[in-house]
């Protein structure tokens, strides 16, 4: 592919090639979907002398991740007739199909399969469990799932997080969950402090907000443009424009969306002066 330049002559070269194994062929089909070509890697996938349980997955997880949910569903079907044991990246895999498609019962008989096979103690498959669970309208299995798994990492953390502030949790409980996750000796990560600062600006919870910016004050987090950024527009959203400027003069580094919420927030605080000042400092900033 790299030689040719063009997917379509590496094909035409690949088919006519002969004793290909099998580990070239699930290449051919990886590249296909990483280039959008779901159509020539099912092509491939169905005329490929041999397939194993790498095969599969690459193609159910191409389609899944394509939003083809229902179409990854019948393969993986396919799959257990054929009698080719699923492992746990076929569920992870599948489990995004089910997410996708909303098939909630589907999900409900794979979790059961997962359990037989003893997948469930794999924190990427409980993540995947609880992900689908939440997408499919079931918060009270993702948080079941979430309650009784063996092992939860980072990613499981903030998955049930989100879940939780996305779906419009009480702060109080999304605050609580992101205690919990420090108590287990679990460390936030960027993405986790946004959500829960995010959720502070959606109803304007500042003590809940502050609390979090105290804890990660003397932290790495507090240099991050994204964790940044996003205490910014909490301080703005709860209407303490000082405390939003202290955040955004102490930024080391400043993007476009810093300089808009600061900007924003003295126009709706009517210092529409101060937003004008600001605006025209950002554009001999050089920020477009």
């Amino acid at each position: 592919y790299g030689e040719c330049g063009k997917l379509s002559v590496a094909w035409t070269i690949f088919r006519q090639s002969k004793n290909l194994d099998i580990v070239a062929w699930n290449a051919m089909i990886s590249v296909f979907i990483q280039n959008d070509e779901l159509y020539n890697a099912l092509e491939a996938f169905t005329i490929a002398p041999k397939r194993d349980s790498a095969t599969w997955n690459t193609v159910i997880g191409g389609l899944a991740q394509n939003g083809h949910g229902n179409m990854a569903l019948k393969l993986f079907l396919q799959m257990n007739l054929e009698g080719v044991k699923p492992n746990e990246s076929t569920m992870v895999s599948i489990l995004e199909a089910c997410s996708v498609s909303k098939s909630l019962k589907e999900g409900e008989v794979i979790h059961a399969s997962i359990i037989q096979m003893g997948y469930e103690k794999f924190p990427i498959v409980g993540n995947a469990l609880i992900n689908m669970y939440a997408n499919c309208g079931s918060l009270r299995a993702a948080q079941t799932t979430f309650d009784v798994m063996e092992e939860r990492n980072l990613v499981s953390w903030n998955t049930m997080i989100g879940i939780k502030a996305n779906n419009g949790m009480q702060t109080s409980e999304i605050f609580q969950l992101f205690k919990q996750m420090q108590d287990k000796n679990v460390k936030p990560d960027k993405v986790t402090v946004s959500i829960v600062v995010g959720a502070c600006s959606a109803i304007c919870a500042l003590e809940e907000g502050r609390e979090i910016h105290l804890k990660i004050k003397d932290g790495v987090l507090e240099s991050d443009i994204f964790v940044e950024s996003t205490l910014v527009n909490m301080y703005a959203k709860c209407g303490c424009l000082a405390e939003a400027r202290t955040v955004f003069e102490s930024m080391r580094l400043r993007n476009v969306v810093a300089w808009t919420v600061m900007i924003t927030s003295y126009a709706q605080h009517d210092q529409g002066e101060e937003a004008l000042i600001l605006f025209r400092r950002m554009v001999s900033d050089g920020v477009k």
